[in-house]
């Protein structure tokens, strides 16, 4: 079906395709007739949110990163006169 996937092994959900910039519902449907019943006002939404899923669960992780980072406390002996910046 002309599309450049991972040749990890690793089988790979509608949604989780629908994630790869060229592939779309309709495309889907080519591949499995089941698709072909998704309206068009839904097909537009899956598409949209599996595009930016990709960039949402990043930001989970840097948020996750950085509230462990603010947890972290800084010792009372550390010499804030001593660092340089």
């Amino acid at each position: 079906h002309g599309l450049d996937i991972n040749r990890d092994g690793v089988r790979r959900s509608g949604y989780e395709l629908l994630s790869y910039p060229d592939v779309d519902v309709a495309w889907l449907a080519g591949v499995d007739p089941r698709f072909a019943a998704i309206d068009g006002k839904t097909a537009e939404r899956l598409e949209t949110e599996a595009k930016y899923s990709v960039y949402l669960d990043r930001q989970k992780t840097d948020v996750a990163q950085i509230r462990h980072e603010e947890s972290r406390l800084i010792p009372e002996t550390v010499d804030f006169a001593g660092v340089p910046g």
